[in-house]
This record gives C-alpha cells, sequence and structure tokens, in this order.
C-alpha cells in the first residue's frame, strides 16, 4: 500500500524535479505539504507534475503521461477539502486567540481597577498602622 505522504525526496523523484525546488514550493505552500519537525512531507496526490510546469523545464508536452480528467478532478477535489481542512483549523485558531485576548484584557482592566483603589484609598502612617490610632 502506497503511503498518502512522501519526503521531499521521494516527492522530487516523482516530480523529476530537485529536493530543493520541492522544499522551496512546499514551504511557498504551491504543494500540499506538513512539517513534522524538521521534515517536510508532501501529499502524495499533488507530486504528478503538471504538463505546463514540464514544458517550461523544456520537456516536451508528448513525453509527459497526461492526466485524465477525472484524475484532475479527484486531484482537485481532494486539494479543496484540504484547503477547507485549513480554513477550519486557521478559524478555531482564531478564534482561540481572539478569547485569549480577552482574557487578557480582563486581566489587565482588573489589575489596573486594583492599582486604581490602592492610590485612592486614605493613607495611614506606618506607626498607626502598626500600632493602631490613639482611640479617646
Amino acid at each position: 500500500m502506497e503511503s498518502e505522504w512522501l519526503t521531499v525526496k521521494q516527492a522530487a523523484e516523482a516530480l523529476k524535479c530537485s529536493d530543493r525546488y520541492v522544499r522551496s514550493r512546499a514551504e511557498a505552500g504551491k504543494l500540499r505539504a506538513r512539517k513534522e519537525g524538521n521534515v517536510w512531507l508532501i501529499h502524495s496526490s499533488l507530486t504528478k507534475p503538471l504538463e505546463s510546469e514540464m514544458e517550461t523545464k523544456g520537456i516536451p508536452s508528448e513525453s509527459v503521461e497526461s492526466i485524465s480528467e477525472s484524475g484532475r478532478i479527484t486531484e482537485l477535489l481532494e486539494e479543496n477539502r484540504w484547503l477547507k481542512e485549513r480554513i477550519e483549523n486557521q478559524e478555531k485558531e482564531l478564534s482561540d486567540l481572539r478569547r485569549e485576548l480577552a482574557e487578557s484584557s480582563t486581566r489587565h482592566d482588573t489589575i489596573i481597577m486594583q492599582m486604581t483603589r490602592q492610590l485612592e484609598a486614605p493613607k495611614s502612617s506606618f506607626f498607626k498602622r502598626m500600632f493602631g490610632g490613639s482611640k479617646k
């Protein structure tokens, strides 16, 4: 069974290009990829070179196996699903950051209120605080 994720080297071999090219495309977000630690993993569905890219590299389109229309549709649907997941994850992250910001703002407001009350409180001398005032 073929793995869903490929290393940069495996993807480069499938794309017939250099490791550096695959890594730069992954970093730029042009390939469906994820980073685990220091290792980039490239999704296997997006490692088929497109004809236009192959032509710009000087490889004639006749030598490139054309992607069937249904295969391309499947590939686009897979990419669409991945993009939707990415949007959902980023929306969740944004929601979490907004919640943290609101909590942080509340904490800051509380601290400022407490400091203001302390500044407004009547001040008593050290002697009165330690020994109490004279009661007659």
